[in-house]
């Protein structure tokens, strides 16, 4: 492993949801939808790149969790597929990988009028897809073509393999395969029995060189229920998927679909090792979005260990509104936010790491904690709510602003007695 090299950097934007006006009609389900002058409703994609030139973002990888159009239209995938390479150029990534989305294909139970309006239509799912160009769903920004096999080998066998790249090996698995025509069917997830096997077959004879394994899909793999709702549209077998993967190194899992971003640990079959689970919201969707929900773009911060069984990484998180362009997310109330990210469980030896120093101290600003325990910014959101609690039990106190970022953090009155 190249010394120089300690981390990796994955450029995550999900659920585009990019639509042809004229498709969208009144619903408007996207700040992305295209006008006729070729044009977007909303300035979003220019201030993203905006965004991306002003801080000099850069990525190894640029993920796509898929439904980068909606209802399948046409206009809008290929639009949206042109601006996701053109991202990959500025972001200087070595990959652009897009998973395939049910907004993505034609499995929507549609009603024609006559037998020959239906021929008009692709017959397969997928043939929209198929048709892209550059070739999806890979592009390689730095002129490296992709084989046609690749492209053949994600259409049949429902996942594409990539492992030729020192640091990272990727997975792009597509659990909208097993779509139907059926109404009840179009949301959901699917793996199958045979792309598992398969996969399995290919993980067992890698190398056995420390990398980060990324598993890149559309469905959520583990149970996401929102706002006491109910869990229909989950992928089928995604427990045996991810302990298939599991069997083979520390793994982390993209997914989109649910529109919430949110970190979690999947159960294991593997002791203490278990899956990462990273669910991005959605860039661009246009809805009422509520507690813990935003428009968010992400820069997933990956380390690299020499042990295969270990991840741990930080997140940098930009909301995007129509009034304030992006900016950093950092409040609890944005659901996913800045400097949080996942591989630290032990908070309470984090608190008391965090409680020596405020002993000496008296008072500390968050800002200096990050930097004088930075595994504070390898905790999960939820995580970090326990770590709170742990501090106040061991005598700190916690100022919060009215956003509910924490910002300074001293001794209990009662502590000083101690």
């Amino acid at each position: 492993m190249d010394s120089k090299i300690t981390h990796i950097k994955i450029a995550v934007c999900s659920d585009l949801h990019f639509i042809d006006e004229a498709k969208a009609g009144t619903t408007k389900p996207s700040w992305l939808t295209l006008k006729p002058c070729g044009g977007f409703s909303s300035s979003l994609w220019d201030d993203l790149l905006r965004l991306i030139e002003k801080e000099q973002i850069s990525a190894d990888l640029l993920l796509c969790p898929g439904d980068i159009t909606t209802y399948a239209d046409k206009t809008g995938l290929v639009k949206a597929w042109n601006c996701l390479t053109e991202l990959g150029q500025k972001l200087e990534a070595q990959v652009v990988a897009c998973a395939t989305g049910n907004h993505d294909v034609c499995s929507r139970e549609v009603k024609y009028k006559t037998s020959l309006e239906a021929l008009n239509n692709p017959t397969d799912y997928f043939e929209n897809l198929k048709q892209l160009s550059p070739p999806y769903p890979v592009f390689y920004p730095r002129n490296k073509k992709i084989p046609h096999s690749e492209r053949v080998h994600y259409f049949g066998a429902d996942y594409l393999f990539i492992d030729e790249f020192e640091h990272f090996r990727l997975v792009v698995f597509n659990s909208c395969a097993r779509h139907t025509s059926n109404s009840d069917d179009y949301q959901r997830g699917r793996a199958a029995e045979s792309a598992i096997n398969w996969l399995k077959e290919e993980l067992k004879n890698c190398s056995s060189d420390p990398k980060i394994n990324i598993f890149l899909c559309h469905h959520h793999p583990i149970l996401h229920t929102q706002n006491q709702g109910n869990d229909f549209d989950f992928m089928a077998k995604g427990d045996q998927l991810l302990a298939a993967l599991n069997e083979h190194g520390a793994w982390l899992i993209i997914h989109g679909h649910k529109h919430e971003g949110r970190i979690v640990y999947a159960q294991s079959n593997r002791g203490t090792r278990c899956p990462i689970v990273f669910s991005a919201g959605t860039l661009s969707a246009h809805i009422k979005l509520g507690k813990g929900f935003r428009n968010q773009f992400y820069i997933l911060d990956v380390e690299l260990h020499q042990r295969p069984f270990s991840l741990k990484g930080k997140i940098n998180v930009w909301n995007w509104t129509e009034m304030n362009s992006f900016k950093k997310a950092d409040s609890r109330l944005d659901g996913l936010f800045s400097d949080t990210g996942f591989g630290e469980k032990d908070t309470y030896k984090v608190a008391q790491e965090i409680t020596e120093i405020i002993k000496e101290e008296y008072f500390c600003n968050w800002e200096s904690i990050k930097t004088k325990v930075p595994r504070v910014c390898n905790i999960t959101p939820q995580d970090l709510d326990e770590l709170c609690d742990y501090l106040s039990d061991l005598g700190v106190a916690m100022e919060y602003d009215e956003n509910e970022k924490i910002t300074m953090l001293s001794l209990k009155s009662e502590a000083y007695d101690e």
